[in-house]
C-alpha cells in the first residue's frame, strides 16, 4: 500500500467514527422533541400542528428543465407535467 491510501484509510476511520457520534446525537435530539411535543400535545395543540406541518411539506420543486430538440431548437418544459414527459423521454433515451 501507498502512503496515500493509508493516509486515506485512517482519515476515513477517524471521519466515519465521528459522523457515526453526530448521528446518534441528533436522532437522539430528534426523539426527545418528538416525546416532548406528544406529551404536550393535548395542552398544546398548535405546537403539534406545527410540528406536523413542517415535516409534511413538499419544499422541493423540479426547476424548469431546458434542452435541444431534434432541430437544435432550444426547448423549455415549464409546467410539472411537461417536465415529467422531458424526464420520462430522457430516461428512455439513456436506456435504449
Amino acid at each position: 500500500m501507498t502512503k496515500c491510501i493509508i493516509l486515506y484509510s485512517l482519515y476515513y476511520k477517524e471521519y466515519k467514527i465521528v459522523r457515526n457520534k453526530v448521528k446518534r446525537e441528533t436522532v437522539k435530539l430528534i426523539q426527545k422533541e418528538q416525546a416532548k411535543i406528544s406529551a404536550e400535545c393535548k395542552s398544546n395543540p398548535k405546537r403539534f400542528w406545527e410540528y406536523v406541518n413542517r415535516k409534511t411539506k413538499n419544499k422541493d420543486n423540479v426547476s424548469d428543465l431546458k434542452w435541444q430538440d431534434n432541430k437544435g431548437n432550444e426547448r423549455t418544459a415549464e409546467t410539472d407535467s411537461d417536465k415529467a414527459h422531458t424526464l420520462a423521454d430522457f430516461s428512455l433515451l439513456c436506456t435504449q
